[in-house]
Formats: structure tokens, C-alpha cells, sequence
């Protein structure tokens, strides 16, 4: 006679972090929300740094720009004017960067009217003339990638999902 037994498998645990997971997953605003702030953190630290995301140094101001800059809109001279690159007289594009987040997305900005020009660059002239014929931009504007991610920023936010799905599963953490 064969002797017989059963086996009872007691999977509760591996379906409510699969429930945890499948939560969390139908609703990420959650780590979105971490991920922007990560973004705008290292986007903060390359304007502190002058780097573009892969660690490149930006190119430094032109002569010309200096002088135009120290020389302030007429009315005043900027005899503290900060020479390095992407800082002008208000800072206001190392000062505004944005941060936003929601169900679908994470992602960091600028709203500066010339925040582009910065990114990419522009030639002399590219946008046209001023109503005296004056090229805008009245000089060559070199990139100075500021926004992106280099490896070193994609490592981190892959390190931050890794442990948000480790809370999750271990039920430590809400979605």
C-alpha cells in the first residue's frame, strides 16, 4: 500500500504583495512625485557644478556677454555680476527650475523664454532682426545642456524605483 500525503500551500502573503503591487502600479503618481524631486535635485546640482548631465563643463560666458551684463540696463551698473555661465543678473533660470509629476509622468523644466537657447544653443541671428536690424541673438549662444539625464541620474532613479518596489512588496510602504 503506497502511502499518500498533501501538500497546502499557503500563498496569502505572495498575493497581497502582488495586490500591493498591482496598487501601486495602477497609481504611481506616488513615486512620480519622487522621481521629480531626484530630477530637479540633480538639475539644481549641475548649475552649482556648471555640468551638463554627462559631466561636461559648459563653455564659459563670452567677453562680450560679461561686459554687456556689468554694464546692467542703463539705469545702473552690475558691479557684482556672477561671470559663470547661466547665471545672469536675476539667476532666475538656475533659480526656477520646475518640478512636476502626476499619474502618468515625472519630469523637470524651465518656463524662462530663453531657457531653450540655453539648452540647445542658437547662431547669431537665428530669430531674426530687431526693428534696427540688430541680429537676434545679437551673438553665437553655445549650448549649455542643463536639463536631461546623464548615467550617473538615470542610476539614481532606477536605485529610487528599486526601493519603492521593495517597500511595496514588503507591504512598508503605501502606493
Amino acid at each position: 500500500m503506497a502511502n499518500t500525503f498533501d501538500i497546502k500551500v499557503d500563498d496569502a502573503d505572495v498575493r497581497a504583495a502582488f495586490g500591493r503591487l498591482n496598487a501601486a502600479l495602477n497609481n504611481p503618481s506616488g513615486i512620480h512625485a519622487q522621481i521629480a524631486e531626484l530630477l530637479l535635485q540633480q538639475t539644481k546640482d549641475r548649475f552649482a557644478k556648471g555640468v551638463s548631465p554627462e559631466g561636461q563643463r559648459w563653455l564659459p560666458k563670452s567677453l562680450a556677454t560679461i561686459e554687456a551684463q556689468r554694464r546692467g540696463d542703463g539705469k545702473k551698473r552690475n558691479k557684482t555680476m556672477d561671470t559663470r555661465p547661466l547665471f545672469g543678473p536675476s539667476k532666475r533660470l538656475s533659480n526656477e527650475i520646475l518640478a512636476f509629476h502626476g499619474r502618468d509622468a515625472a519630469a523637470v523644466g524651465s518656463n524662462m523664454i530663453y531657457a531653450a537657447v540655453q539648452q540647445m544653443g542658437a547662431k547669431k541671428g537665428a530669430f531674426g532682426a530687431t526693428k534696427r536690424g540688430s541680429p537676434i541673438p545679437w551673438g553665437n549662444i553655445p549650448a549649455r545642456p542643463f536639463l536631461g539625464l546623464g548615467r550617473q541620474d538615470s542610476d539614481q532613479i532606477v536605485s529610487v524605483l528599486g526601493d519603492w518596489l521593495q517597500q511595496i512588496i514588503a507591504g512598508k510602504s503605501g502606493a
